[in-house]
């Protein structure tokens, strides 16, 4: 495979922004978003024209039921032979916990993550993988197709309040990745992640401290996934945040009971 690479520096109202294309040529050229049933994690597989990019890893192999060996049977399932992206939200163990299973199967070619992160004491080895790029404020890329626009928070709070926000949009579908964001910094996304979105992952698993009502009211999802572990011992999805995501007409899925979730444009 030949790869395309180009960046460029550009203003992004008062801030920069840094706009990227990443393009693979390839034979298989799948135009699809999953968001993988990986138990209790978040794992989700954007494809567009040759390119690879993994939003998060789903969590470590210490459960049998969560191994990355049934990630990345599923990867090469989807035709994935090359990762040419990891995107963490943030590095709890159930985003981040199988970086380095899925390096031993795939090579990486690069990993992104918020600014924030980069002297935690869970990131240190992550250059062991592949280059990594320290993200900070909002971004615009393109993944194959993909128009994506990212946003690393600069506020301070937990490592959930600063997750990684993703948003992607190909022709008719769009799909907002959020990490473990609670209800209170969903709100304070910028105003690109808060548009009309098809499909919204939801945050921390669908804690009840995630989908805050106005948070739904302005995305107006036609669906919401729900991320989480069968028999979690956490109640994921919360009866709240279903509640809240059928009050604005989305449809559900869970990956509990559903399995992984895929769509194409």
């Amino acid at each position: 495979m030949k790869s395309n690479r180009s960046l460029l520096w550009v203003p992004f109202g008062v801030t920069l922004a840094w706009v990227a294309n990443l393009g693979i040529e390839g034979t298989a050229k799948p135009e699809r978003v999953s968001m993988l049933a990986v138990g209790q994690g978040h794992a989700t597989l954007i494809q567009s024209q040759g390119v690879t990019v993994l939003v998060d890893t789903g969590p470590p192999p210490f459960d049998e039921a969560l191994s990355p060996r049934a990630l990345s049977q599923e990867l090469r399932q989807k035709g994935v032979a090359v990762i040419d992206l990891i995107v963490i939200t943030h590095p709890d163990a159930d985003h981040a916990g199988a970086l380095k299973a899925l390096a031993r199967d795939y090579p990486v070619r690069e990993i992104w993550a918020n600014e924030a992160f980069r002297m935690h004491p869970d990131t240190g080895d992550w250059g062991k993988v592949a280059p990594v790029r320290w993200l900070t404020g909002q971004s615009q890329v393109k993944w194959g197709a993909w128009a994506v626009d990212l946003y690393a928070p600069p506020w301070e709070g937990s490592d959930n309040e600063r997750s990684l926000a993703v948003r992607g949009e190909l022709e008719e579908v769009s799909f907002l990745l959020t990490g473990d964001l609670p209800s209170g910094s969903e709100l304070r996304l910028p105003p690109a992640f808060l548009e009309p979105t098809s499909i919204v992952l939801a945050g921390h698993h669908g804690a009840d401290s995630s989908l805050h009502e106005n948070f739904l009211r302005r995305t107006q999802p036609e669906w919401v996934v729900f991320s989480a572990g069968r028999g979690n011992s956490y109640g994921h999805p919360a009866p709240g945040a279903l509640e809240r995501a059928e009050a604005v007409g989305a449809r559900i899925w869970r990956t509990d009971r559903d399995g992984t979730f895929t769509v194409s444009p």
